[in-house]
């Protein structure tokens, strides 16, 4: 039985039931960590009524100091009765080890791992890994400049070519965008803030309105009260903003106009009443004027990665090969794709360096990226370790050992 074909939902309820029954022996409880599985705990916890007192970190300087109003601890800091106090370990499993040699350091000895897969306990994420997704990106060249994201690396290898444009048309999307699946996810984020693509909202509306889901994930640079008011009647599948934090590591300008449009859309409903907003994240500690529009609206994490090796500060860079046969913790199929201003599609997020180019839409198929020669490459060299893929440097690769 393939990783995937696990009953999630007995999972979470055994975790849940269990945590419930270790969480009552102790006068406090404090969540480790700051980040997506941090958050996704909280609401986990939330949900079957344990209580918690905090967030604990090991460095508050990269973290939010409050999340929904709850604080963020730094651990040395933390004045808690050791033998009475349970922490509940909010990261994946591979950096649960650091954790916990910190946490006996400290002399606390009470702690519990999440699940191995907890990302998957979360009903909408495990929708996400069994759909197609497009992730668009209308232009190279991003000023924004985020920690995360390795911009130059993306155009040196995307202007190997001299003759790639770096603006995607408009007719050239729409073509694209035709040709996939009906149940295959849009999503406005690729290598880019969609806004600085002069057509941005007609790309948005126009996958709307072909009746695919919609996902946009944005620093609200460039976006105007016209251009919100123009896509605001759209059901997202999922709306993610990406802020500005104290570190200055995104060049977020932080004007009047900035806080205005970040107003409008927090104090914007979907139109089946729910908040507009899923969630929003930043690379380091969420900016302070940040925070004073966002408290009690929004949770803003935290979360650096090293998309797969390709950046090497040392605070993210993982130096890890994975062995054996590996799958995909995001995409089941492996069609969480990139599609470039030229029609090219690259395997997935991490793919700044334009290692596995799977075809171009504007000229193939959306199956023959998904049958070419790359991916068979790709599918192989994912259950052999001997051939080299970026999937072996990634977080998101999970070691089994049946195939998925």
């Amino acid at each position: 039985m393939g990783i995937f074909d696990t009953d999630f939902q007995k999972i979470k309820n055994e975790y849940l039931h269990n945590l419930k029954d270790v969480s009552g022996q102790y006068d406090a409880v404090y969540i480790y960590g700051a980040g997506r599985v941090a958050n996704l705990l909280y609401r986990l916890l939330s949900g079957a009524h344990i209580e918690m007192n905090g967030f604990c970190v090991t460095d508050v300087k990269n973290n939010p100091s409050t999340i929904l109003g709850i604080p963020v601890v730094q651990i040395d800091e933390l004045d808690a009765d050791k033998d009475k106090t349970l922490f509940i370990i909010g990261t994946m499993k591979q950096k649960s080890g650091g954790i916990i040699r910190t946490l006996e350091a400290e002399g606390y000895m009470h702690y519990v791992e999440a699940p191995e897969n907890i990302n998957y306990l979360n009903d909408r994420k495990l929708e996400i890994r069994n759909r197609p997704i497009l992730e668009v990106t209308p232009k190279i060249g991003c000023h924004i400049h985020c920690r995360y994201c390795p911009q130059d690396l993306l155009y040196k290898e995307y202007f190997a070519d001299e003759d790639r444009k770096s603006v995607m048309e408009l007719e050239l999307y729409k073509k694209c965008i035709d040709k996939t699946p009906m149940d295959c996810v849009i999503v406005f984020a690729g290598f880019v803030e969609p806004f600085l693509h002069p057509d941005a909202v007609e790309m948005i509306r126009y996958a709307a309105d072909t009746g695919r889901d919609v996902s946009l994930y944005t620093t609200l640079v460039g976006v105007t009260t016209e251009k919100w008011e123009a896509i605001k009647d759209i059901s997202f599948y999922e709306l993610v903003l990406h802020t500005a934090d104290d570190e200055g590591y995104a060049n977020i300008p932080l004007t009047e106009d900035y806080f205005r449009i970040l107003d409008e859309v927090l104090d914007t409903d979907r139109p089946d009443g729910q908040p507009f907003v899923d969630y929003a994240n930043c690379q380091g500690s969420p900016h302070r004027e940040v925070l004073k529009h966002t408290k009690g609206k929004i949770l803003i994490t935290n979360e650096l990665i090293d998309r797969a090796g390709n950046i090497t500060d040392e605070e993210v860079y993982e130096d890890s090969h994975k062995k054996g046969n590996i799958v995909c913790e995001r995409a089941r199929d492996l069609n969480h794709s990139i599609l470039l201003p030229d029609g090219s599609v690259v395997l997935c997020c991490m793919d700044f360096g334009m290692k596995h180019v799977l075809g171009n839409l504007a000229k193939q198929s959306y199956e023959e990226l998904f049958t070419g020669k790359e991916m068979q490459k790709i599918k192989a060299a994912m259950r052999d370790d001997r051939l080299d893929i970026i999937c072996r440097r990634c977080s998101s690769a999970i070691e089994t050992q049946a195939p998925d």
